[in-house]
């Protein structure tokens, strides 16, 4: 999967190297929105590239490049059996997390220590939206 990580480490490269050309003397940003940007325009560049190598969307998703469908059973595959969102989502796949962890070699201690952190960040994730995004505004 080599080819799925140099499309990530291309476009951190070339936001670092933006980044540090683009900057004032002093180190300070001289475009302060030319992450957000950037990072907008990543799935255009992306779809540019493959249309400039002229790879077709079938091959980018047999090489890894898009998540799988949530359903992939065609009519001719399958019958006319049609499934549900809800079974889409909810099948026998969803468990598979739960089989691949050995709860043995979890530190349970570690676990109860971080409870104060982790309840920390939920309530800080419910306060930020109403105190930030006004902010914003100024």
């Amino acid at each position: 999967y080599i080819d799925l990580l140099a499309v990530v480490f291309f476009f951190e490269i070339v936001l670092r190297l933006i980044t540090r050309l683009t900057q004032n003397i002093d180190g300070t940003p001289r475009y302060p929105l030319l992450s957000p940007i950037y990072f907008c325009l990543i799935t255009p560049v992306f779809y540019f590239g493959m249309w400039v190598f002229r790879r077709h969307l079938n091959d980018a998703k047999d090489a890894g490049y898009f998540f799988p469908s949530l359903d992939d059973c065609s009519t001719e595959e399958c019958g006319n059996v049609t499934r549900s969102a809800w079974d889409s989502i909810f099948d026998e796949h969803m468990w598979d997390i739960w089989r691949v962890i050995d709860f043995s070699t979890i530190s349970w201690t570690a676990v109860y220590h971080s409870i104060p952190t982790l309840v920390a960040l939920a309530l800080f994730s419910l306060i930020h939206v109403p105190i930030n995004i006004p902010a914003f505004a100024i």
